[in-house]
């Protein structure tokens, strides 16, 4: 009875080892980033995305680390709110960027919450790091195209594929003399005033 007692815990326990291990590899190659913080803002451990978004690769490190590459324009707001996060075991959201030793900027979207616990002291904190870069990047162009169509000296229309205008821009507005409110949501045709030749209008639509 003792031997076959012996033999089940050594299974049992090779069991959980199993299964520690399928858990900690789960985290470790997630795509997302996730980081273990204590009561003093150190990070207990980190997973291998979160090193890679933060820039310091040391699975854990003091506060003052692991925070040390958060951009310049961001650093005080954030170090002021993860303060507070501590302080007063709260729940921390913000977007942020990073800058890497390469010069690289990376930006990512961070959310801390506390972790319940029955024992006070063993309360910790998880976090975790998207990253938005490519998402920040497209804004940013978007933004840009936007400026430059709507300070453009020629006229800009934008339709559908039905052909309904979606958007003019300021010399649009200029040249016509119809409002964007009149000229939103028609199609080009309801402009024929009689002055623009019918090929004018057969060749835009062509291009529409």
């Amino acid at each position: 009875l003792w031997f076959i007692t012996r033999i089940q815990v050594k299974r049992k326990t090779a069991e959980l080892r199993a299964s520690e291990l399928n858990f900690r590899t789960l985290i470790d190659y997630s795509p997302i980033g996730m980081v273990l913080l204590d009561t003093q803002g150190k990070s207990i451990y980190r997973n291998r995305r979160c090193r890679e978004l933060t820039g310091h690769n040391q699975p854990s490190a003091a506060m003052q680390d692991w925070l040390k590459n958060v951009s310049i324009t961001d650093k005080e707001r954030i170090q002021y709110k993860f303060n507070q996060c501590i302080e007063n075991y709260a729940t921390f959201e913000d977007v942020f960027g990073w800058h890497h030793k390469n010069n690289k900027q990376i930006w990512t979207e961070v959310q801390i919450i506390p972790v319940a616990t029955e024992k006070d002291e063993n309360k910790l904190f998880i976090g975790t790091l998207i990253d938005i870069t490519e998402k920040r990047m497209a804004e940013s162009e978007n933004r840009k195209l936007s400026a430059a169509l709507e300070q453009s000296p020629v006229m800009v229309m934008i339709t559908n594929l039905q052909g309904v205008i979606e958007y003019v821009n300021q010399t649009f507005v200029d040249d016509t003399g119809y409002s964007r409110s009149e000229i939103l949501g028609l199609l080009p045709n309801m402009m024929h005033s009689g002055k623009t030749p019918r090929e004018a209008y057969d060749d835009l639509w062509q291009h529409l």
